[in-house]
């Protein structure tokens, strides 16, 4: 007889259900919806399957930094997401911190270029915690952009490290990308010219891509490996930039949206094959003008990062939700054969 354990404990993979933009005029009028904390008026992010819909559990958290502003006790389980990635991610919790303290992040290290680059940032509430540490491409070694001189694997020990020292213990959630500066770091160091690099073929050249994808699984294995069982491991894609013609720019790459997709795809199938959670920005910013999402040709705007946030709070949900029903009937199946056994040598000289 086979075990119905993984049918029973199927769950909503939040990060990639198909889903839809809906204008916040034609949601229910109803108090309590992602919405309230919105100040652009980008439209919400709607999953299709009815029976996995986003709940708006940010507004828990944020109820809960005002809680302590005037002075309440109320407790409530705390979160801690840590990032690892470039700028974008950085918004996130920048994001995620103007809305809950009226502030940006604090510094997470000492580092000169971390500190006046804003490359590292922690924010602590109540209730969540969020914090970003750099990583400065999926390149073990380098060259990077600008040279700043991040690498992956120790960074991430550190990022660990640094975020474990200041919550008093380890990241609930980890969250990581590459993409842009792998792009950009190709672009500074071909002289800020494409020809000569992989970046000059529409197609990156195979031996490019094989390399960059066992990077990748370095990277993800060593995320791996340096965080408890248990926690949840994500990654996301990147949504695609603006062109521009501004030559100091990696955004004048002539293929650049194909780069970007060729390293999602790589990044994804790595992700997805050792048990990560994936979230798709590529997918969820395709249904939108890039004027509404964008800050200006390569940032989104708050109202997409909060939402992200959002989601990422409610694949954690899910995620504590299938552990605990996972250990509870672990649990049962252990009691249940310990009873067969009980009953077994009880009833042994019947059975002869």
């Amino acid at each position: 007889m086979t075990s119905s354990l993984g049918a029973e404990l199927s769950s909503c993979e939040f990060g990639t259900l198909p889903g839809v933009w809906v204008e916040q005029h034609d949601l229910p009028d109803q108090a309590g919806t992602i919405a309230d904390i919105l100040t652009e008026g980008l439209p919400i992010w709607t999953p299709l399957d009815q029976q996995c819909q986003l709940e708006p559990l940010l507004l828990q958290h944020l109820q809960a930094a005002d809680d302590k502003k005037d002075g309440s006790k109320e407790q409530q389980h705390h979160i801690g997401i840590l990032l690892f990635g470039d700028s974008v991610d950085y918004r996130i919790a920048r994001s995620f911190c103007n809305a809950a303290l009226g502030h940006g992040l604090e510094h997470m290290t000492d580092d000169g270029i971390a500190r006046h680059h804003n490359l590292t940032g922690i924010c602590q509430t109540p209730s969540l915690t969020v914090a970003k540490q750099h990583i400065s491409s999926a390149s073990l070694d380098g060259p990077y952009w600008w040279d700043m001189i991040f690498p992956p694997v120790p960074s991430i020990s550190a990022g660990i490290q640094k975020f474990t020292a200041m919550e008093g213990g380890p990241p609930d959630v980890v969250m990581i990308a590459s993409n842009f500066w792998d792009i950009a770091g190709l672009y500074f160091h071909g002289g800020k010219k494409f020809e000569g690099t992989p970046l000059e073929h529409r197609i990156f050249p195979q031996d490019y891509m094989t390399s960059w994808t066992q990077n990748f699984t370095t990277i993800l294995t060593h995320l791996q490996e340096s965080v408890p069982e248990g926690t949840l491991l994500a990654y996301h894609t990147e949504h695609m930039p603006v062109q521009t013609t501004d030559l100091s720019k990696w955004e004048t790459d002539a293929f650049l949206c194909q780069h970007v997709a060729q390293l999602n795809a790589a990044s994804r199938h790595v992700a997805q094959s050792l048990g990560f959670q994936v979230v798709d920005f590529e997918a969820m910013a395709a249904q939108l003008p890039k004027d509404d999402m964008l800050d200006d040709i390569t940032h989104p705007k708050p109202d997409f990062l909060l939402q992200v946030l959002n989601m990422l709070l409610n694949i954690e949900h899910e995620h504590r939700r299938q552990q605990h029903r996972q250990s509870s009937q672990q649990q049962h199946q252990q009691m249940r054969a310990t009873g067969r056994v009980r009953w077994m040598q009880h009833h042994k000289g019947n059975l002869g």
